[in-house]
């Protein structure tokens, strides 16, 4: 109506809605945001799934699956079936967690991974929120031993990733 070439309108969201990446400056104020990492460094060309079973509110341990990682991935998804659980009230009041000490085993043994990707809400167990605080901590802190790894949460992986080459 007013001459311009179509209507047009803009929305915002918070960070955490849906499928979400955390970088380090979700914690650390001299850390990168997602927003400044170039599109190439969101691309990955030697992905690796884990699969494992959770139970609610359980925390992932690195004694439990840091043998089963592979030292030359780019990318980690764990895969727990917890996708499964997306819209029912335990999804995000009893989802699982991961301990720091996983974040620091990762950044210390698997040199090359870059990203972390989890089928549940957060890697901040709803019901542990201070050792999730840490683990956060523990991936992103970009004084840390090699660099800092993101945090993709909340993703659907319900697909058969078997043979998946890049991500």
């Amino acid at each position: 109506s007013s001459g311009d070439s179509s209507n047009a309108f803009s929305a915002e969201l918070q960070s955490h809605w849906g499928t979400h990446i955390d970088a380090p400056h979700h914690f650390f104020t001299n850390g990168n945001a997602i927003g400044t990492y170039p599109a190439t460094d969101l691309v990955f060309t030697a992905p690796r799934v884990l699969e494992t079973s959770l139970q609610p509110s359980e925390i992932l341990h690195s004694s439990k699956v840091i043998a089963d990682v592979c030292r030359d991935c780019d990318l980690l998804l764990i895969k727990s079936g917890w996708w499964q659980l997306r819209g029912e009230p335990v999804y995000c009041q009893e989802n699982p967690g991961i301990a720091p000490e996983f974040a620091l085993q990762l950044r210390t043994q698997v040199p090359l991974l870059r990203a972390v990707g989890v089928d549940w809400i957060s890697i901040s167990a709803f019901r542990h929120r201070d050792l999730g605080r840490d683990a956060h901590r523990a991936f992103l802190d970009p004084a840390g031993v090699n660099h800092s790894l993101l945090i993709v949460a909340d993703m659907d992986l319900c697909t058969d990733l078997a043979g998946l080459k890049r991500g």
